[in-house]
């Protein structure tokens, strides 16, 4: 018997991605799953597929639906991005009972690599999958309806990864979709809610955190640390040879890079060349959790908008991160009253529109951000001499 996606026609014209317009031979006459395998009672699958900093502002939930009331006595998988294994699997592990990590690059681009995984998703049975996400994408959602789970939970978010009509499809992947406010939230304090009605009990979680690194200091001396790296080339900033000089000169701190990959380590390079002090570029030499411990005993973290930053404000590192405004609620607008040490420096259409009507406005249509480019470079000074008088 043939597991089969439904209305396959309409998922083979999407072709959003070259993976797509294979579906319909792909799953349906060549690498048929067969569904004849057992269930596993009381099992669940909680994927997430997302990006570093996505998980760090959704792990601290995970003792929560450990400890619920429903979940308690079930066997727990996470399946993740490989992206961060190390990290989750040194923080998290006490949390859940296994764990299935996935390239998520490498399933998208290459069909034999995701159809390996949903194969594997398949055959492990089991009894319930979920997937809080409030922004789904066609891959999650594939891997959802490969599992064949008696019972599939999604989220009924929104449209940023898929289109009204896409979603009209992945929809009936699910055998139901979690409901939540279409009021634009800070991103922990949505998966607040989508976890809280999963688990359906309250949820006892302040803020978010991470554990703060033992380890000796980089340099005896202070450091600051740049971090170039961004998940699009439209929120890279160009500037940051004018705030390393700054840093150094006027601070007297040590210039550290971190990052990862050939375009890091190009845009890392460009920096060094344009600077006029020496800086220790560690980029792809170090692993997450070393990262978490250079980042913690920093001075100052400054950079583009990236799952490190994200690292750098949760272990309460003087922060400044240089952003494009995308999605402004969800990840550019830490709460005051979680008393991190950050500024988010926006361009400044969007910084003159902060707590305004239109501001909110933008922020509701989940806007993709304007020219990063734009922002000044005393702009980013004045943010630095902010979060450091934080103390």
């Amino acid at each position: 018997m043939k597991m089969i996606l439904p209305d396959y026609k309409k998922l083979c014209r999407f072709k959003k991605r070259r993976l797509l317009s294979n579906v319909k031979a792909a799953v349906l006459s060549r690498r048929s799953m067969m569904t004849g395998r057992a269930i596993r009672p009381q099992s669940c699958l909680i994927m997430r597929l997302d990006h570093l900093g996505d998980y760090l502002l959704f792990r601290n939930f995970l003792p929560a639906i450990r400890s619920s009331v429903i979940f308690k006595d079930w066997h727990l998988t996470l399946c993740a991005n490989i992206a961060y294994k190390e990290l989750a699997e040194h923080l998290d592990a006490k949390h859940v009972n296994d764990f299935i990590w996935i390239d998520v690059d490498k399933a998208k681009k290459r069909k034999d690599s995701f159809f390996r995984v949903a194969n594997l998703l398949h055959q492990r049975g089991y009894a319930l999958a979920v997937q809080p996400n409030y922004s789904r994408d066609i891959y999650g959602d594939l891997l959802m309806q490969a599992t064949a789970a008696e019972q599939r939970l999604g989220v009924d978010g929104d449209c940023v990864n898929q289109n009204a009509s896409q979603r009209a499809v992945t929809d009936s992947f699910y055998t139901r979709l979690i409901k939540v406010s279409a009021t634009p939230k800070f991103e922990f304090e949505r998966n607040r809610e989508i976890v809280t009605k999963f688990v359906q009990q309250p949820v006892q979680v302040e803020m978010p955190s991470l554990p703060k690194p033992g380890g000796d200091r980089l340099f005896e001396d202070g450091y600051a640390v740049i971090l170039p790296g961004t998940s699009s080339t439209f929120k890279y900033w160009p500037h940051l040879s004018q705030i390393v000089d700054h840093i150094h000169f006027h601070f007297g701190f040590k210039i550290v890079f971190l990052g990862k990959g050939k375009r890091e380590q190009r845009w890392i390079a460009d920096i060094m060349k344009r600077s006029a002090c020496a800086g220790l570029n560690l980029c792809d030499q170090t692993s997450l959790l070393k990262a978490a411990d250079i980042l913690y005993k920093a001075h100052i973290v400054v950079g583009n908008d990236s799952g490190l930053i994200h690292m750098a404000v949760l272990l309460n590192t003087p922060t400044v991160c240089l952003s494009a405004g995308t999605h402004a609620f969800r990840f550019n607008s830490y709460p005051e009253h979680y008393g991190f040490k950050v500024r988010f420096v926006l361009p400044p259409e969007l910084e003159m529109k902060k707590g305004t009507p239109a501001f909110a406005t933008y922020a509701a249509q989940y806007a993709t951000g304007c020219d990063v480019r734009s922002i000044p470079v005393e702009s980013v000074k004045l943010a630095i001499e902010d979060v450091l008088s934080r103390g």
